[in-house]
């Protein structure tokens, strides 16, 4: 499973691969647990951008309304993720 982006958040890290969408939840140098979304369950992505703040709010909406969320992600990460699950930039 080939990592497409690796990039810090809130959470921890948040992760995309050619399969799943990963937000890693970790504290004291290890992953305490993670949330996976498969990419083939992916419906729609929401992103917020905080005033003042190069970073934004990333909320992940999959089938059966399964959520994820990878907050305070740089905004060029932010938007290489956007330009990886839409095929936009």
């Amino acid at each position: 499973m080939a990592e497409l982006l690796k990039t810090r958040c809130k959470q921890g890290m948040l992760v995309i691969t050619e399969t799943a969408i990963i937000v890693e939840l970790s504290g004291l140098g290890k992953t305490l647990k993670s949330e996976t979304l498969m990419r083939s369950a992916f419906t729609d992505i929401d992103v917020k951008k905080p005033l003042l703040l190069a970073t934004a709010n990333l909320t992940f909406h999959g089938q059966g309304g399964k959520v994820l969320h990878a907050d305070l992600v740089k905004a060029d990460d932010a938007k290489k993720a956007v330009a990886l699950l839409t095929g936009r930039e």
